[in-house]
């Protein structure tokens, strides 16, 4: 039983890993052109691969735009239970890297 969970486990870890690589990590030029600080950006990718691969497959930030992920966010942050201030960092992160509208 206890290798059955080290597997599921394992598997689970290598696939948040899979799904973290695949979404943009901020620069310094995105900073600069969002205005929010690089250092932002970054926990704003880490609290979004943590709190929302938790449930589901992660979505690309540029594959909506700024007026869809604040739809989303809005609804999305109550089920994660999101603290205010994880919500805005995400909510950054996911606009600074979205489609342009």
């Amino acid at each position: 039983m206890n290798v059955k969970l080290i597997g599921i486990t394992f598997v689970s870890v290598l696939f948040v890993a899979a799904c973290s690589a695949s979404i943009y990590i901020p620069t310094g030029k995105i900073a600069r052109e969002s205005g929010i600080p690089l250092g932002q950006l970054l926990q704003g990718r880490e609290l979004y691969v943590e709190k929302c691969s938790s449930c589901h497959s992660l979505v690309n930030p540029a594959r909506l735009t700024a007026k869809q992920w604040n739809r989303k966010l809005r609804v999305m942050a109550k089920r994660a239970k999101l603290t205010e201030k994880e919500k805005q960092l995400i909510t950054n992160y996911l606009i600074a890297g979205s489609e342009t509208e």
